[in-house]
């Protein structure tokens, strides 16, 4: 990401959270005791009425390994099962990319699929995997069959 892309993802995160419904939010994530920003993180809720939300995460190479995107990972997933009161989260990655797998999973979501071709990317069909969280997997949420 250059300078100039990371300016205008913080130019939009800005304008989201104004919206009403709110439905974006979106985490930088700093270095501990430096305003040095490494990465991203984000939840959108993309059905209120079904209460879901995707979670997204982008970091900076020199910081992969380094349990920064896990720590924002589980910070976006309380927010949502917290006070967005969502009933599921998910997110997508690369199936080349087990970090990003490896991320999801630390963080408490399940591998639900593979998905074949889903996504155009450069031109061409990518495969993704399928991660997901359900607010009975979040510490403290529903039990398996409480009504709402």
């Amino acid at each position: 990401m250059t300078e100039t892309s990371a300016r205008e993802m913080i130019r939009w995160a800005k304008a989201k959270s104004c919206e009403e419904p709110r439905a974006v939010f979106v985490l930088g994530v700093e270095l501990a005791g430096s305003a040095e920003l490494v990465g991203i993180a984000s939840l959108t809720v993309r059905d209120f009425a079904l209460r879901e939300a995707d979670i997204g995460f982008i970091l900076a190479r020199e910081h992969w390994g380094k349990g920064y995107a896990t720590e924002a990972v589980r910070t976006l997933l309380a927010k949502g099962f917290g006070p967005l009161n969502l009933h599921r989260i998910y997110g997508e990655c690369d199936p080349a990319n087990p970090g990003s797998a490896r991320v999801m999973e630390k963080a408490g979501m399940r591998r639900e699929g593979y998905m074949r071709e889903s996504r155009r990317q450069k031109g061409q069909w990518v495969d993704r995997l399928l991660y997901a969280m359900i607010e009975s997997d979040w510490p403290g949420g529903l039990s398996a069959g409480a009504a709402e």
